[in-house]
C-alpha cells in the first residue's frame, strides 16, 4: 500500500514544471537517471512487476489468471513505464523533439490506471 501511494505521489509531482525531468530540453538519459523522482519512480515499477510476476509464476490456473481484470490493470499500470523508457533511451528519431515529447505525454495518461 505505501509504494502505491508513494507511485501516486511521484505521478503528481512528476506534473509540476520545476520537477519534470522529461521537460527539460536536451536531457540525455544519464541526466535524468540521476533526478530523484526517477529514481523512486523506477523502485516503485520494479516492485510492482515483479509483483506480477511472481503472482503469474505461482498461480496454479494460468488462464483464470488471465481472465481476471485486475490483473490486466496491473499490467497496463508498468507497461507505460517501460515505454517511456525506451523512447527515452532510444536514439530511434521520431520526427523532433516535441513530438517525441508528446508521445511520451500520451503513455503517461495510461499510468492513471495505476
Amino acid at each position: 500500500m505505501g509504494l502505491t501511494v508513494l507511485s501516486v505521489v511521484l505521478f503528481c509531482l512528476e506534473t509540476l514544471p520545476e520537477l519534470a525531468y522529461l521537460e527539460v530540453e536536451g536531457a540525455g538519459a544519464y541526466a535524468i537517471s540521476r533526478n530523484p523522482i526517477f529514481i523512486l519512480n523506477t523502485i516503485c515499477v520494479i516492485y510492482f512487476s515483479l509483483e506480477l510476476i511472481l503472482r503469474f509464476v505461482v498461480c496454479p490456473d494460468k488462464k483464470m489468471f488471465a481472465k481476471q481484470l485486475m490483473n490486466w490493470v496491473d499490467l497496463f499500470a508498468v507497461v507505460p513505464y517501460f515505454m517511456t523508457l525506451t523512447l527515452i533511451l532510444s536514439d530511434v528519431n521520431i520526427g523532433s523533439q516535441t513530438s517525441k515529447l508528446a508521445a511520451v505525454r500520451v503513455i503517461r495518461l495510461f499510468r492513471i490506471l495505476r
